[in-house]
C-alpha cells in the first residue's frame, strides 16, 4: 500500500516521552504493521478510516508540544513592547537636550567625525 506516511517516526523520541507509557510509540508501530508493512491488503479502504485520522490528530499534538515554549512570549513581542513603552519618553528628551544638540550629535556619530 503507498498511501499513508512513509515514516513511522511520526513522535519522535522526544515527544514519545512526554505521554506516560509511550502510547504514542505503540500507536504508530500498530499503525505501520497495519497499514504499511502489511502481508495482504486490509479489508477496508484507507481513505475514511479513524486510523489516518488518529494518525493525523496525534503527530498534530505532538506538534503543538514541541513548539511549546518556556514562556508564552517571543523575542519580537518583547522588543515591540520596549518600543511602545520608551516611544512616550521620546519627547521628554527635548527638555534635557535641545534638538539642535541632538541633531548635531546624531550626524557626527554617522559620518564619525
Amino acid at each position: 500500500m503507498n498511501s499513508g506516511p512513509r515514516n513511522s517516526t511520526a513522535c519522535g523520541d522526544w515527544a514519545c516521552g512526554v505521554t506516560s507509557s509511550g502510547v504514542c510509540r505503540d500507536y504508530v508501530r500498530d499503525f505501520d504493521q497495519k497499514w504499511l508493512k502489511a502481508k495482504s491488503r486490509p479489508q477496508q479502504s484507507p481513505l475514511g478510516t479513524a486510523d489516518l485520522q488518529s494518525l493525523a490528530d496525534l503527530g498534530n499534538g505532538v506538534n503543538v508540544v514541541r513548539a511549546m515554549r518556556l514562556a508564552p512570549m517571543s523575542a519580537r513581542l518583547v522588543q515591540d513592547l520596549l518600543i511602545v513603552a520608551v516611544l512616550p519618553m521620546l519627547p521628554l528628551l527635548l527638555f534635557k537636550y535641545p534638538i539642535a544638540d541632538l541633531m548635531q550629535k546624531f550626524f557626527s556619530s554617522l559620518v564619525g567625525l
